[in-house]
């Protein structure tokens, strides 16, 4: 009997080993059940689909495609093939994440203003950059909005990449990554991770009624266009995208200069921003570090008109490839930093420039 229970607890352990083993790299279209209660961990899509909704960025059935591939070429940009060897390395300057975060970057989905933005990434410690984070993607109907629209007209595939959110991770991949064309079950990996990172029902800051609605309407079929037009009202459908002029330089007054709630402002748009990329050359062939000689350079050049290092014109700007260097520094739209929020980075190198401590 006890060879029996060795025997049967091996086939147990063995089977478990598979099963496990097969959760670590999930198939793409692998089959899920829609959920059909309400709760803050309900994903969103389950219910919107349930009311009717549909979206183009359903999964396609692909053998070589997983949520684990996907992430790895997010993280990493890189991953391993169904051949069981590594692929090639997508672009040689960056990864999807130098640009976007992959978490939540405001406490409500539906107001996308700058200054909320920073204040929820300063509570999370976030890098404050100049992508839309890919939380929530896959929950957009549009990409490449607005300004990007004309700054890349002419680029082939920018039109199709508004509307169709492989095209727009692959517009991402060639063009903003200076990298290579993705295979076709790499997109699908990739959309198959954002999958991962839709929105879930407790992100829409739903009242009791409004929640009851909307289980109403799952539940027993009541006004299902009234539920489902309420979840969309809750967050944006779209991210919107305006790239500003270079402002003139003007000096801040001296009672904005001395503000304290200034210059933190300048100071955690500075470390999570500007030190994402430029840190030990992270991402850029220019340095940056919190080095007082440091700020003085940078006071000086941004007082310049026009200067290609001035903070003004890079953040406004950006700044193409240079020679032997191909990738560049993506410029921040107005929603991505306010022009309040870019004088206080100067403010706080001001500060910093002039030897002061800004906690």
């Amino acid at each position: 009997m006890r060879g029996h229970h060795i025997i049967l607890s091996a086939c147990f352990g063995i089977a478990l080993f598979i099963a496990l083993g097969s959760m670590t790299l999930p198939k793409a279209d692998e089959p899920h059940t829609l959920a059909t209660t309400l709760d803050d961990n309900t994903p969103l899509w389950d219910i919107m689909k349930k009311l009717g909704a549909s979206t183009t960025a359903d999964l396609k059935k692909m053998d070589a495609a997983t949520v684990e591939r996907g992430k790895e070429l997010v993280h990493k940009g890189y991953t391993t093939g169904a051949n069981g060897k590594k692929t090639k390395q997508q672009s040689k300057f960056s990864v999807c994440t130098t640009c976007h975060n992959v978490s939540k970057e405001f406490e409500n989905p539906a107001d996308l203003s700058p200054e909320k933005r920073l204040e929820y990434a300063i509570q999370n410690k976030l890098s404050f950059l100049q992508a839309s984070s890919f939380y929530g993607i896959v929950n957009r109907k549009t990409y490449y909005n607005d300004d990007y629209q004309k700054k890349y007209a002419g680029v082939d595939g920018i039109k199709e990449a508004n509307t169709d959110i492989r095209a727009a991770i692959q517009f991402c991949a060639k063009n903003c990554s200076q990298g290579s064309k993705l295979a076709d079950w790499e997109v699908e990996s990739i959309l198959a991770y954002f999958w991962t990172l839709q929105y879930k029902t407790g992100d829409l800051k739903l009242s009791d009624a409004e929640k009851q609605l909307v289980n109403d309407a799952v539940d027993k079929g009541e006004a299902k266009g009234k539920a489902l037009q309420l979840l969309e009202s809750k967050y944006a459908s779209y991210s919107p995208a305006h790239f500003a002029p270079i402002p003139k330089f003007k000096a801040p007054s001296e009672a904005d200069a001395n503000n304290t709630e200034n210059q933190k402002i300048g100071k955690a748009i500075y470390e999570q921003a500007c030190l994402h990329c430029h840190y030990n050359k992270k991402y850029s062939f220019f340095n940056l570090d919190n080095e007082r000689l440091t700020f003085k350079t940078m006071e000086s050049t941004t007082r310049k008109e026009s200067y290609i290092f001035s903070m003004y014109y890079l953040v406004r700007e950006g700044l193409a490839p240079r020679m032997g260097h191909r990738f560049y520094m993506p410029e921040f739209s107005i929603e991505k930093m306010s022009e309040k929020q870019l004088e206080n980075l100067y403010i706080y190198v001001h500060a910093m420039a002039k030897g002061k401590v800004v906690n």
